[in-house]
């Protein structure tokens, strides 16, 4: 008998959280094909998304055009997926959050270059956290340039020379 419970439990469950899949699909569809002005156009909100990953890609294989890219030691597809990568987080987690409402085209303008530039992002950021002495060299060098900028504002509004 407790077994029947269980089994009715979960048949439960099951037609729940199917229910809930639909409903969630069918408020992401209704936000997505929302209209959107640009231009003096009326496009769908999906139109600038998939316009975003297109250029993200693009980006990503223009990266492949460049220098430091080339020298890697990956294969092309590692480089192009790593690239991609990078510029769907930049475009679609770190601009949100720095920016509280980016227009479309801000938000395709960062796809693209997240997109070019993300390879090469990664690279330097994992080269500075691999190397102790550079990554000192570096805090020495932005704490530097803070206190000789700090200096100047302090100059300019009559403090200490």
């Amino acid at each position: 008998m407790p077994q029947n419970l269980i089994a009715i439990k979960i048949a439960q469950s099951a037609v729940l959280a199917a229910a809930s899949t639909v409903v969630s699909g069918v408020s992401i569809a209704i936000q997505l094909s929302t209209p959107h002005e640009y231009l003096g156009l009326q496009i769908e909100y999906k139109y600038f998304l998939i316009a975003s990953i297109v250029l993200c890609f693009m980006g990503a294989l223009l990266s492949l055009r460049v220098d430091f890219v080339k020298k890697l030691d990956s294969s092309q597809w590692s480089k192009v997926a790593t690239a991609m990568l990078a510029g769907l987080v930049i475009t679609f987690l770190i601009l949100p959050v720095a920016v509280s409402t980016p227009s479309v085209l801000f938000l395709m303008i960062t796809a693209f270059f997240g997109g070019l530039a993300g390879t090469i992002l990664l690279h330097l950021i994992f080269e500075l956290l691999g190397d102790k002495e550079l990554l000192d060299a570096v805090k020495d060098t932005v704490k530097q340039f803070l206190i000789s900028k700090f200096k100047s504002i302090a100059t300019f509004f009559g403090g200490a020379k």
